[in-house]
């Protein structure tokens, strides 16, 4: 996609740094939240986009890529003095902002594109 972009703007150009890593590092992001606990966003291997679920192809982009992966968003969550505390998936389409006690805070994105900004609350996976 980025070769495309470029190549649109000026057709002589050629990629000239180095190559991407054949392997992610090991996290993304690291967030505290406001009890400062550490969401650590882990890399994960990306999946295929089903074909039902990806942008049609407008008229006149036909040379233009198509993203045919997605990669999950999934944070490893630690207590302050370091405990993990397990680990959350978030839905497709959704951005973590903010956490505290047991809402986190995110936008969402709607088929539209649409962005809503949404409370979810965290529940242990199993009873304690």
């Amino acid at each position: 996609m980025v070769e495309f972009g470029l190549r649109r703007l000026d057709p002589k150009w050629t990629w000239t740094v180095a190559d991407i890593p054949a392997n992610k590092p090991a996290y993304e992001t690291i967030k505290i939240d406001r009890d400062g606990r550490v969401w650590v966003e882990l890399s994960t291997p990306a999946e295929p986009i089903p074909e039902a679920e990806r942008a049609p192809v407008r008229e006149g982009d036909e040379a233009r890529p198509r993203r045919s992966t997605r990669t999950p968003t999934v944070y490893d969550v630690f207590s302050a003095d370091g405990r993990l505390l397990g680990r959350v998936a978030l839905p497709r389409r959704v951005t973590l902002y903010d956490a505290a006690g047991d809402a986190v805070y995110a936008v969402r994105r709607d088929s539209s594109d649409v962005e809503y900004v949404v409370r979810y609350r965290l529940e242990p996976s199993l009873p304690r």
